[in-house]
C-alpha cells in the first residue's frame, strides 16, 4: 500500500462515526481476535446453526451444484 492508499485509508477512518468500524479497527491493530459472531442477533445465529447442521446430514445440495443449475436455466 502506498503512502497515498494510507491516507486515504486514514481519512475515511478518521471521517467515520460508526462505531462498530472503529471498534474492529481498534482490534485488529491490537491484535485481538475479531469475531462478528459475537455481534450476530440470536435469529440470525440459529438460522446459520440450523444451515450448518442440515449440510452436516447431508441435506440440501453443495453451491457448486445449484449454481450450475442456476446458469443452464439463465442460458434457456
Amino acid at each position: 500500500m502506498d503512502k497515498i492508499q494510507k491516507n486515504e485509508l486514514l481519512e475515511t477512518l478518521a471521517s467515520t462515526e460508526d462505531d462498530f468500524i472503529l471498534q474492529q479497527v481498534k482490534a485488529i491493530l491490537e491484535g485481538a481476535e475479531v469475531s462478528i459472531w459475537d455481534e450476530l442477533n440470536p435469529q440470525l445465529k440459529a438460522s446459520i446453526q440450523k444451515g450448518l447442521l442440515q449440510s452436516k446430514q447431508g441435506v440440501g445440495s453443495p453451491h457448486n451444484e445449484v449454481m450450475s443449475e442456476f446458469r443452464e436455466r439463465l442460458k434457456k
